[in-house]
């Protein structure tokens, strides 16, 4: 009988493999506790605004970007030319004083002359709390997808509370606020 003070290739091999595999998974599990924590935090912090990232235009060229609004607003979109449109600026122009805490938005598509005339005609210009504003079909669709006019996007400290897509009545908007 041979005795061979050289451990098997094999089995050395083996050997080996397994200790290595178990020093890189004990690396791994050591070095991702810290990264998966800044990843949480992260999409925590990039979740906390709902408001939609775009630019506006108001009438006297004054650029609003809507993420940065804070308190409490609310987000009409719509088309001058809409009746259901001229209906729920009707109603919001009738109800404006239960909206006194509320920066109201009403954003469009339109030719801001043609936005302009909306807010006349309705009696919503000159009211501090009310902004009249253009942007592109892109940047609706892009942050809010395909919608109706009008449509409603009620926020509190950056969180969206509610949105109403199509014309709602005014009781239940005022239900939302």
């Amino acid at each position: 009988m041979y005795f061979s003070i050289f451990v098997n290739p094999i089995d050395f091999y083996m050997r080996l493999c397994l200790l290595s595999s178990l020093v890189l998974t004990i690396m791994l599990l050591s070095c991702s506790g810290p990264s998966k924590n800044k990843v949480t935090e992260e999409l925590v912090s990039t979740t906390t605004n709902d408001l939609p990232k775009m630019t506006v235009l108001t009438p006297d060229r004054t650029h609003i970007n809507l993420s940065q609004l804070k308190g409490k607003a609310i987000l009409i979109l719509f088309q001058p030319d809409c009746d259901h449109c001229q209906r729920e600026a009707r109603e919001i122009r009738q109800h404006l004083d239960e909206f006194k805490d509320y920066s109201l938005y009403f954003i469009s598509s339109d030719q801001l002359p043609s936005i302009e005339a909306f807010g006349k005609s309705y009696d919503l210009l000159g009211h501090g709390n009310v902004k009249f504003a253009s942007t592109t079909v892109d940047d609706v669709i892009k942050n809010f997808g395909p919608i109706p006019a009008p449509s409603v996007y009620i926020y509190s400290d950056q969180k969206l509370v509610k949105k109403f897509n199509g014309e709602v009545a005014i009781e239940t908007i005022l239900q939302a606020i």
